[in-house]
């Protein structure tokens, strides 16, 4: 399980508390063989930049802003984070992202929206979340 105690990003382990950072947040989690793969964001400052740690390692995917890692998946060797990245400063738009191995990819750049969960099929990749738009709301 993961998520959060007295404000650090945590996942527990037979009942045992990791602390991965001292301020965050774990959202998602995943185990291949012994390696875990936990998804979430810290916090810096006025920052939430997306974050993931493989088997507490922290590999940060933003600086700056605000983003979250919201689902965390394998394919292969390969580390897939889903989630959301608000932004540019003052565009107020925030997009549908995902990242592989840390690289940034937009999946829906011009939508308002989130990505939730991720998981394999085979070579198949499956994304859950939510896309609105809010000219409609207009």
């Amino acid at each position: 399980m993961a998520g959060t105690a007295d404000g650090k990003a945590v996942y527990w382990k037979n009942g045992v508390e990791v602390d991965l950072a001292p301020t965050g947040v774990a959202l998602a989690i995943t185990v291949s063989g012994s390696d875990i793969y936990v998804g979430g964001y810290i916090v810096d400052g006025q920052n939430i930049e997306a974050t993931y740690w493989k088997n507490g390692q922290q590999f940060q995917l933003e600086n700056g802003g605000i983003s979250h890692v919201f689902g965390i998946a394998l394919n292969g060797t390969d580390v897939y984070c889903v989630g959301d990245l608000y932004g540019p400063q003052g565009n107020g738009q925030d997009s549908v992202t995902y990242w592989v191995n840390g690289i940034r990819m937009h999946y829906s750049p011009n939508s308002y929206g989130q990505a939730t969960s991720i998981l394999f099929a085979g070579s198949e990749m499956y994304v859950g979340g939510q896309v609105w738009d809010l000219k409609k709301r207009q």
